[in-house]
């Protein structure tokens, strides 16, 4: 009777077991250095002790589901060589991560990859991305911020079904050769208000998107095409499109864009409603771990347009004229590329400078570099700081070198000019601080010695 009751306990309480997978045991810190014999980030899926990683040029790669719902806070793979995420799902759930960096030669972000990273704030996405497949980012309902770095050379030609959608941003330009964004991929976006097309006027890449279906749920109010985009159901919005000058700015004409049936024009005008796309490869998890499906789309009441065909995408192949000013062009890429920082480059250039003596930036993509300010000096070219002056020197804007201070001045912190020692105080070339006489001495403002006051007898 005892061990009836005690099944009958047994089957009807309920247990959860936490599964924890951390390959390697985080320091008191929740830190974990990536050993050098290991090139792919190991399983530290449910790991909620781990904070942070470090992971070297070795690591090529991550487990697929490998910091799922694990406590990671930040995550930089910007010092490893992943570089690709078609595996999808290795950061699906991360619900602690709040700071992103990926490697600036990122081509694929891949499926689910950071999708319900509910603290994520902003990420910056590299030009060298070329696969976006979403949801990538749906559901990180903290992202404020999505930056495509270099846009005007980013590789990117569509966004993916649910790429950003579920998230706070509040404004996206999108990069120049896109020319599908897929269902919902901003949908329920309640905070985005603005939306650039940057694709230029000499692109021969045709985009076609439903707003409706690419939108839904968001806050638009405004947003800029370029000449060739085709965009049903924008009849009722305050439509921007690009001014077709040298500089390319976006400026409002009162032109309303097509419709999606265009009555009056005797050639149907093609157009391309994106259709949800079934994804290719999904992420492994279990049915307990993963969230529901795909969120769905309500059938939509309007008349459905007649089935055509778009118009072919043609790659525009970029020259060396076509180079923006912080850019260069590429020869064995045959594409423009950012300058990395310390150099420099004006339009149409075949190479980037390194910034001049007296002069830094900081900046990947720099037109110009930026003079020292006071204080601080520039002693090699092709620099990314300028350095500040020791105390007794002193420098003016734009200095090579530092300058120390004249006899009888002094400079604490590389201020500029050196101020006078004060009566009864002396200082020697170089001096920091000024020093006070000895009894039966004296000295007069900006002296370099004290003098005897009186005679001796």
């Amino acid at each position: 009777m005892m061990m009836l009751n005690l099944f009958f306990i047994i089957a009807t309480t309920c247990i959860e077991v936490v599964y924890s997978a951390c390959s390697i045991t985080p320091d008191s810190n929740g830190h974990v250095i990536i050993p050098s014999s290991m090139t792919v980030i190991p399983d530290f899926s449910y790991c909620l002790t781990l904070k942070t990683l470090t992971i070297g040029p070795q690591v090529t790669s991550v487990a697929v589901n490998a910091l799922m719902r694990s406590g990671i806070v930040s995550l930089d793979f910007s010092t490893s060589s992943i570089t690709n995420f078609s595996n999808g799902g290795s950061c699906f759930q991360c619900y602690s991560l709040v700071t992103l960096k990926l490697h600036p030669q990122t081509t694929n972000l891949g499926e689910a990859t950071f999708r319900q990273c509910t603290e994520l704030l902003e990420v910056e996405i590299p030009p060298t991305v070329t696969s976006f497949p979403g949801p990538t980012f749906d559901y990180c309902r903290k992202l404020n911020k999505v930056t495509f770095r270099n846009i005007m050379n980013s590789k990117i030609t569509s966004i993916g079904s649910y790429g950003f959608a579920n998230t706070q941003i509040t404004e996206i330009s999108i990069p120049p050769l896109v020319t599908t964004i897929g269902t919902q991929a901003f949908g329920k976006c309640r905070s985005l208000t603005k939306v650039i097309f940057t694709a230029g006027c000499t692109s021969t890449a045709v985009l076609s998107f439903s707003f409706n279906n690419a939108f839904e749920g968001s806050s638009l109010k405004t947003f800029t095409l370029p000449p060739s985009a085709i965009c049903t159901d924008c009849a009722a919005f305050t439509v921007s499109r690009f001014d077709c000058s040298p500089t390319l700015t976006p400026t409002p004409n009162p032109t309303v864009a097509p419709t999606s049936a265009p009555s009056e024009s005797p050639t149907p005008v093609p157009t391309q409603v994106p259709t949800t796309a079934s994804p290719t490869s999904r992420p492994t998890f279990s049915p307990s771990e993963h969230p529901s499906a795909y969120p769905t789309v309500e059938p939509s009441t309007e008349p459905s347009a007649a089935p055509t065909t778009s118009a072919p995408s043609v790659q525009p192949t970029l020259g060396q004229d076509d180079c923006i000013a912080g850019s260069y062009y590429n020869t064995d890429m045959l594409s423009c590329e950012e300058c990395t920082s310390g150099y420099y480059s004006t339009r149409a250039q075949a190479s980037c400078t390194g910034c001049p003596l007296g002069k830094a930036s900081q900046d990947y993509g720099a037109s110009a570099c930026t003079s020292c300010e006071v204080g601080t000096y520039s002693a090699i070219t092709g620099a990314t700081e300028c350095i500040q002056c020791s105390p007794g020197f002193y420098s003016v804007r734009g200095a090579t070198t530092c300058l120390s201070c004249p006899a009888g001045f002094f400079s604490l912190a590389s201020v500029f000019p050196c101020t006078q020692c004060p009566e009864g105080k002396y200082s020697a070339a170089g001096a920091s601080l000024c020093t006070k006489c000895e009894p039966g001495a004296y000295s007069r403002v900006g002296d370099s010695a004290c003098e005897i006051s009186c005679a001796l007898n």
